[in-house]
Order: structure tokens, then sequence, then C-alpha cells
């Protein structure tokens, strides 16, 4: 027991090549018949998010906290918040008859809307948007955006949907 002869150990080696070599073929064969199995190309048109652009001004426009963009455009502005309770909100595009270039980055932290839609009249949504939000559920991106910023909306603690419009073509970084 657990000696064996020389023909018998040789036979049991060229037992086990063929048996691998059989393996490796089944193997290669598969891999050929998988190559040339025909890819499905399914194409998929996102869909279009029409939200309106609006301007607020008086008492509304009280309800949304905004900084001076001076550096580049004077007259435009950011939105750092917004300050009421509805339940969802528009990112105005003109506060007091003045520009709003866009919302700055960590933007809405306080928002208490469910619903945040923003026009696609931003063509570029700022990084980090909602940061440590608990309100913000749904935000929608409106057609016309074009970039997403660095980890927008991975930091609001309730956001379950994210409606992208088809018009978006770059993503974070």
């Amino acid at each position: 027991q657990g000696i064996i002869s020389v023909y018998d150990w040789r036979y049991a080696e060229q037992v086990r090549r063929e048996r691998e070599e059989g393996e490796r073929q089944r193997e290669e064969e598969r891999l050929q018949k998988e190559l040339a199995t025909p890819i499905e190309t399914i194409y998929y048109t996102p869909k279009v998010y029409e939200v309106e652009d609006v301007s607020v001004s008086g008492k509304e426009a009280e309800l949304w906290e905004t900084e001076e963009y001076w550096a580049s455009n004077p007259g435009e502005i950011f939105i750092k918040d917004y300050l009421g309770d509805a339940s969802r909100v528009t990112i105005p595009t003109h506060i007091n008859g003045k520009r709003v270039s866009n919302l700055a980055s960590f933007a809405l932290k306080k928002c208490k809307a469910s619903i945040v839609q923003i026009p696609g009249s931003f063509e570029y949504v700022a990084g980090h948007l909602g940061y440590e939000n608990t309100n913000i559920q749904t935000v929608i991106i409106g057609e016309g955006v074009k970039t997403i910023g660095e980890s927008c909306f991975s930091f609001v603690k309730s956001l379950k949907n994210v409606c992208v419009s088809q018009s978006v073509i770059e993503v974070g970084r």
C-alpha cells in the first residue's frame, strides 16, 4: 500500500494529463462558443424632465438665502438655502430681478422641502448639494442641465429618487 510501480505511476500521470487536456479543450470550446454568440444591444432613451424657470420677488424672495456673486459676474447671485416650509420647491432663476447663477456648494442644508426641482437653465449643479439634509427625498434635474457636481446629493440622508434628464452628460469626478 502506497508503493506503486514505475509503470503504474507513468500510466496514472498519462491519465491525469489526458484528463486535464480534455478539460482545457472543453473550456476553450465553451469560451469560443460564448464569444461567437452575438451580443444584444439595448438602447435606452432617458426621460426628459421639464422644469419651468421661476422668478421670485418680495416676501417669496425672503425665503431664499442668497450670496452675491461679484467675482466674475456682478449682479448675479448664488442660492445658499431655502428657508420656507413648502414641501415642493423649484429653484428660482431670478430673485428680486437678479439672475441666479447657480446653487452654492453645500447649498440646501436646511431646506425643509421633500421635493426639489432644478430648472434646465442651470447648466451646472454645484457639488455637495443638500449636504446632511434630512428632508429632501426627491430631486428632479430639468432638461438643459449638463453637469452635476462632485458628490452632489451624496450626503442627503433621506434621498430616495434623483430624476436626471437626458441632457446631463457629466456627473461628478
